[in-house]
């Protein structure tokens, strides 16, 4: 991978580091120089930092960083242990030293190899099943599923896939006493939505039983949370999330405006299908029932899924819908809310972001703004979501990860659902957005936020990039 002439991951670009918060040194990754060599890449180990910590999750009194010498940067490709994913350590009270990567946390070589290792034995090679890519998921060359052309290349399965060897792993590791965890957590996190399908439909071929069901009769709590909701295709785990959503009393309002605001037509489509599949019940109708107001206005109309794919926006449009918006809000008393509803949800993204920019251009402040001072409760979430989600997706689920972790306790079942949903469409750029926005490492906040078999799936659902 060669990065050319970026800036030095350990010390930001400075040339120096902080010791003990009281004197400043050179930094020992670019020796002062703020730049770093050719062919290298960040450190998997220490994120860039150069610095360990003795205890699992990040804690304790950091020391220089093993992996890269303290540099913050690496030359050669190490691939993360499957087992305690990349800590070296194991169990969070009082941690033991791995002993499938001799605590070193890392293996060097390509990531086929590292699986065989972690499997204990070569995956029989069958080319039926290679590199399928997930449903609801754009091949390369797609666009992605706000219609943006794609920013990273889609989560590849292992080469060499065999469903019928995964059910056998699968099925050996829920025999007999106790369940081997590890292995499943190796299996699910290297292979693709579409590939997991494949094992789903194996495992009844094979053994006359239901997949999903033996995991749950195994696994309990987050973790088996997870791990089912990974065995589900995405439009079937959004219909489930919905409907829990409005089960009971009262409903989640934020999930509704979370899920029907970031998929786009074509999956909202396959989720109004899953949900009548699933439940017998026509999911518009369920919204109407659980909605009202503006809130319920405009989910409809994002479930008719209506939005256009043009990504050549007309700019002379464009500022007639700006000027729409102006004379439906702040150019009037009161506010014309279906203007702001027509507009949202048939718009593609790149007309609303060139909408926007017309917007400043008219009154000197973004859409944002209009929507803030326009708009109130769940109606002024669901216009904020919209504008968010259609300008720039990653950065909208770096705030929902960042919202799920801040705080006293962790709120499980958003932090579950927002890595399920885009751990195989947008994640490196999630990941980059939120230290952008945070000056934070996802992978370790949620790693400090979790425990046991439920930290080590999302670290690896996170750390497979």
């Amino acid at each position: 991978m060669n990065m050319g002439q970026q800036q030095c991951f350990r010390c930001n670009g400075t040339g120096e580091i902080t010791k003990l918060k009281l004197m400043k040194k050179t930094c020992p990754g670019c020796n002062g120089t703020r730049f770093l060599p050719m062919n290298c890449m960040r450190c998997p180990k220490c994120n860039g930092d150069g610095k360990e910590y003795p205890l699992v999750g990040r804690k304790g009194i950091p020391f220089e960083c093993k992996l890269c010498c303290g540099k913050g940067f690496v030359t050669e490709v190490w691939i993360a242990c499957q087992v305690c994913m990349g800590e070296g350590k194991i169990g969070d009270i009082i941690p033991k030293k791995c002993e499938k990567c001799n605590g070193n946390g890392f293996f060097k070589g390509n990531l086929d190899g590292q699986m065989n290792m972690m499997m204990g034995q070569q995956n029989p090679m069958n080319q039926q099943f290679v590199n399928q890519p997930m449903m609801g998921q754009p091949m390369m060359g797609q666009n992605n599923i706000m219609g943006q052309p794609m920013m990273g290349q889609p989560m590849m399965g292992m080469s060499g896939f065999n469903p019928e060897f995964d059910c056998s792993t699968l099925r050996n590791s829920m025999r007999g006493l106790g369940t081997d965890e590890d292995t499943i957590i190796n299996l699910i996190c290297q292979r693709t939505n579409s590939q997991r399908q494949q094992i789903k439909q194996y495992y009844i071929s094979c053994y006359g039983r239901d997949l999903i069901q033996d995991l749950k009769k195994e696994l309990s709590g987050n973790f088996e949370n997870v791990v089912v909701a990974m065995f589900q295709t995405p439009p079937e785990y959004d219909a489930e999330c919905l409907h829990k959503a409005m089960k009971g009393i009262g409903t989640d309002e934020s999930v509704l405006i979370e899920i029907i605001a970031s998929r786009p037509s074509f999956q909202l489509e396959q989720i109004k299908q899953a949900y009548r599949m699933k439940y017998n019940k026509d999911l518009v109708r369920a919204i109407e029932s659980e909605t009202s107001g503006n809130l319920r206005k405009l989910l409809v109309s994002l479930l008719l899924a209506q939005r256009s794919q043009n990504q050549v926006p007309n700019q002379q449009q464009c500022m007639m819908d700006a000027q729409a918006l102006y004379k439906a809000g702040e150019g009037r008393w009161g506010t014309d809310e279906s203007t702001f509803n027509q507009i949202f949800s048939t718009r593609s993204s790149a007309e609303i972001a060139c909408i926007n920019q017309c917007y400043v251009s008219i009154r000197g402040k973004s859409l944002e703004k209009a929507i803030d001072s326009e708009f109130s409760g769940n109606a002024k979430k669901l216009f904020m979501t919209l504008l968010k989600v259609l300008i720039n997706p990653p950065s909208y689920f770096a705030e929902r990860i960042h919202d799920s972790l801040k705080g006293i306790g962790t709120n499980d079942t958003k932090l579950i659902r927002n890595i399920v949903s885009r751990c195989e469409i947008d994640m490196p750029q999630i990941k980059q957005c939120y230290r952008s926005m945070y000056g934070r490492d996802l992978l370790s906040d949620v790693r400090g936020d979790t425990s046991g078999d439920y930290k080590k799936i999302l670290s690896g659902l996170i750390a497979r990039f």
